[in-house]
């Protein structure tokens, strides 16, 4: 899945953090950090993007007793897969377009 991300113009750090975000249900951005070796802010950059595109819910969670709270990501999987056809979709569109106009008679 990473490369065909990949070749969909995502970047390597984007492409991955989303494969991993489709193969677990939720998680932490500390879970991404750690399994995929991502330094924490390409892993908040990513995440707030894909937020800003509504692919990422979070949730903030309190840890028991003192501590910091946590935020649980959970992948918006009907969202990502509906942008992503509908972005191959058009490139299709636009490049039968350009094959159509290229034509020589």
């Amino acid at each position: 899945m990473i490369d065909q991300l990949k070749k969909l113009g995502f970047k390597d750090r984007e492409a991955r953090i989303l494969d991993y975000l489709f193969k677990h249900k939720s998680c932490t951005m500390r879970n991404i950090e750690l399994d995929l070796v991502i330094r924490q802010p390409e892993v908040s950059i990513t995440i707030k993007k894909f937020k800003d595109l509504g692919w990422v819910n979070i949730e903030r969670k309190k840890c028991k007793g003192k501590g910091r709270p946590f935020y649980v990501l959970t992948l918006n999987e009907s969202k990502v897969k509906k942008d992503i056809l509908d972005f191959i979709n058009k490139s299709i569109k636009e490049l039968q377009k350009v094959k159509k106009e290229l034509k020589w008679k």
